[in-house]
Order: structure tokens, then sequence, then C-alpha cells
């Protein structure tokens, strides 16, 4: 999975924002994402009881924590406030999320900082095995679309005989889902072939009563 630092430099009682606005591409289902926030002292005063805090954080971004605190900044030192994150297949693609933090200390100083990320499509088209498989009496079914396409995803029994079109429509980029009800259906193997574009795929699954 792709691994992306951010690094952003904060300075307590002295603080310098630029004015761009970068934009960090981060790979949609990856993990070991980094954020790091470097705080750093620029007074001549101790910089006491410093809390850094990650806000406003979307639910298809994991964190392995959201708030970080330093007990002491000595003058002229800094500390890295590392914040890990995995992106989660829902996320939406090639749209910008404005991440917040925020920035205290124990004598009331607060600051702010906003670092954007826009989440890539994924590499390639793949039909995923269906889970639970076996099955009863649902299953679902997901593929990846690394660009918007033409998709379409029919269930037939083992004769070649449609039982069901999941999908038939134009979908954007991502990981998709799609659950398969075969309540009325008789035990035995199906098959559900995946069209997108020019691609073409098939995989086997059994219902079991």
């Amino acid at each position: 999975m792709m691994r992306k630092v951010m690094i952003c430099i904060l300075i307590i009682l002295v603080v310098q924002v630029s004015s761009s606005k970068e934009v960090h591409r981060v790979a949609v289902g990856s993990t070991g994402n980094i954020i790091e926030l470097t705080i750093e002292n620029a007074s001549s005063l101790m910089a006491n009881d410093i809390h850094v805090k990650a806000m406003k954080i979307p639910s298809w971004i994991h964190m392995n924590v959201t708030e970080m605190a330093f007990d002491q900044v000595k003058p002229g030192g800094e500390k890295p406030a590392t914040f890990t994150f995995s992106i989660d297949r829902t996320a939406p693609i090639n749209s910008e999320q404005t991440l917040h933090f925020t920035i205290s200390t124990l004598s009331g100083e607060e600051w702010a900082k906003e670092i954007t990320i826009s989440v890539s499509p994924p590499e390639k088209f793949e039909l995923l095995q269906n889970y639970p498989n076996p099955f009863n009496p649902q299953t679902s079914i997901e593929y990846i679309l690394p660009k918007s396409e033409e998709v379409k995803l029919v269930v037939y029994d083992v004769l070649g005989q449609e039982v069901q079109t999941l999908v038939d429509e134009v979908q954007n980029p991502g990981y998709k889902s799609i659950v398969f009800n075969a309540n009325s259906l008789p035990s035995g193997v199906y098959i559900y072939k995946f069209t997108a574009g020019t691609v073409t795929d098939v995989k086997k699954m059994i219902l079991m009563r």
C-alpha cells in the first residue's frame, strides 16, 4: 500500500502559515499514511502542556490516535506530532478533503492548521470473490473501478441462463459492493459475470442451504 508523508511545521508563539494550498494525494484503501506536524518553540520561554488534536475527521479516514500531548517544549526545541491513518474503501475519489488540526498550550494560545488530501482511484479493474462463500441466502460481490465506466454485473446458473442483473449503469471509480439475495433460488453453483468497458471477468459462488 502507498505510504504518504505530509510534513508541516507549526511555530509555537510565532505562527507562520503558508498562503499556498498543497493537495496531498493518498491511495484509496491505503494504510500507513502519515501526517507529521513539527511543533517548534521559537520563543525564549518554555512552552508547557501542548495539545495537538485532529478535528472533523471524516468516517472514511481511520487514525491511530486523534490527539497528542507534550508536557514541555524547550526554547528553540521542537517535537514531532505524528498521526498515522488509513483510507477506507468507501472514500470519495478525486475529491479534496480538508483535515483540521488545533494546537493549544497551557497559557491559552491556540493555532489551527489545515491539511488538504485527495484520494486517488484504484489502479486497475478487478472483480473480487464474493463473501461469504458458500452463502445462504445473501452474499456480497465487490469489484474495483479505476475510472468511470459502463458496468454490468449479471448472475447466471450453471446452464448459462440469466438469473438476475445486479448492475447495469455507468459508475464512478472506486470500490463497489452489491448484495446478491438468492432467497428464491435452489442450492447450487452460480456464476457472476462482471463487464466494465472492454474488461470482463467471471467467478463462481455456491448457494448452500
